[in-house]
């Protein structure tokens, strides 16, 4: 019999659809897109935002790190430093650092650089936050037009002055003692500034002082304003007792310089920022009078004059009229003796009024007139003597004064301009001679000679000259 086929189990199943899924991303592939996207904008804002490359050379490299080091222009970093190395002859170092963009109006050709590092000294400090920062280089900007990139830094910061409302002044003196930087200013125990800077004058002559006098004490400053050394402590011991004198503890330890307007001027009009002034030793002369232009005077002494100083007062009736410039030997070949010259610096205008009263008479501008004078003062009496001066330390000083008695003396006047190179010479008047001397000063004047008297017996000392240019 015949049998149908089985039909297909196979057939009865649905027929499968297949599907197509589109691909999506994995969250895993944000991170480096990412990371690519950021890379690509710091490269992009370093591009733009790219300065000059600057190179500086310094002494040394203390403090300096690659890598590390910024380069600061008023406490805003405007760089870092890429590298360091030593110059060609091995005697520099070489720093090299990458700044902003918008820094590179900074590089002017009178542009400043420092290592700011901590420096303590008395009274002083600087670059104390750096101990926990590190050391970075600071710029200051000049005023010229030209650009540069190359430049020698500084060892030391410069006075700054940025920012700051005032004046600054310069101080010649011929020693600055005890003067720190940044020591106080004070006018009547007031500080209104402080030191910027000091350095000695070309040739080492003398010393030039900068102070900045902060707003709005700068507008005490004028043509009449004097400036002494107030350093230390002004012990003067007088008729009326003892004096202390001193600005402040500040000033005993680091040094101070104080100004006042002189009493007797009259011009007191302002001046400007860099105006030049000169530092006296301390108050007493800085409030005097102009002592004008001096006169040397040349005293021969045949005595020792041994607690004789440079710097020892020369009076006149009491007066201090100057004081001793030097004092050297010279040798009488007649006598075969050892004379002391001592040279002297007289400023006329010390006398007060009697200057002016011979000022307004023309004596003191007139050589002949003053000759005579002198000459009359001379046949009155008027003599040199050494007298003590301090009884503990045996110091003497030179006396000129009229001595009853006194023997006369001749005097006469040289008119010459020959001047020699120290003392009076090897000439010295002989006895009975006319009394005139060989040389004059610079400034003018008679030249004169005569006998110096001694303390001892009221008479004068054959052999023994006063020189009076």
């Amino acid at each position: 019999m015949g049998t149908d086929a089985a039909p297909d189990p196979r057939s009865d199943l649905p027929t499968p659809r297949v599907l197509r899924r589109r691909w999506l991303p994995s969250l895993i592939w944000l991170v480096p897109v990412t990371a690519v996207v950021i890379g690509a904008s710091l490269v992009v804002n370093a591009w733009r935002t790219a300065g000059p490359r600057v190179t500086i050379s310094f002494q040394t490299a203390q403090g300096l790190e690659v890598g590390k080091t910024l380069v600061k222009y008023r406490n805003v970093t405007i760089g870092h430093v890429t590298a360091i190395s030593l110059s060609s002859e091995h005697n520099r170092v070489l720093v090299s650092g990458d700044l902003l963009r918008s820094a590179k109006d900074l590089l002017t050709a009178d542009a400043r650089f420092w290592v700011v590092r901590p420096r303590i000294g008395i009274g002083w400090a600087s670059g104390l936050e750096t101990l926990i920062s590190g050391s970075y280089i600071a710029v200051e900007a000049g005023e010229a037009q030209a650009r540069q990139t190359e430049f020698v830094g500084l060892e030391n910061p410069p006075p700054s002055t940025h920012g700051l409302l005032g004046k600054s002044v310069m101080l010649h003196a011929k020693d600055v003692g005890s003067l720190a930087l940044d020591a106080p200013v004070y006018f009547r125990h007031f500080e209104v500034g402080h030191l910027i800077d000091r350095e000695l004058e070309a040739g080492g002559q003398g010393a030039r002082v900068v102070v900045f006098i902060d707003a709005p004490y700068d507008r005490l400053v004028t043509r009449a304003t004097r400036f002494w050394n107030a350093s230390g402590i002004d012990l003067t011991l007088g008729a009326d007792g003892m004096k202390l004198r001193t600005q402040s503890l500040a000033s005993v330890l680091a040094g101070g310089v104080a100004f006042e307007t002189a009493p007797t001027a009259q011009d007191v009009g302002q001046v400007p920022s860099g105006a030049e002034f000169t530092l006296f030793d301390d108050q007493a002369a800085a409030m005097a009078p102009p002592d004008g232009e001096p006169r040397y005077v040349h005293m021969r002494f045949a005595q020792s004059l041994r607690g004789l100083s440079v710097g020892a007062p020369v009076d006149f009736v009491g007066v201090n009229i100057g004081q001793v410039f030097s004092v050297d030997l010279d040798y009488d070949a007649e006598h075969e003796s050892f004379p002391v010259i001592v040279t002297a610096l007289i400023y006329p205008r010390r006398m007060g009024k009697a200057y002016e009263v011979l000022e307004q008479s023309g004596t003191a501008t007139n050589e002949d007139k003053m000759a005579r004078l002198v000459g009359r003062l001379v046949a009155r009496g008027l003599r040199a003597q050494p007298r003590t001066g301090n009884l503990l330390t045996g110091q003497l000083y030179i006396a000129l004064d009229f001595i009853p008695g006194a023997r006369p003396a001749r005097f006469a006047v040289d008119h010459s301009r020959d001047r020699p190179a120290s003392g009076c010479g090897s000439r010295r008047p002989r006895r009975g001679s006319p009394a005139i001397a060989n040389r004059r000063t610079a400034g003018g004047g008679c030249s004169l000679q005569f006998p110096a008297h001694d303390a001892g017996n009221g008479r004068p000392r054959v052999g023994r000259r006063c020189s009076v240019a």
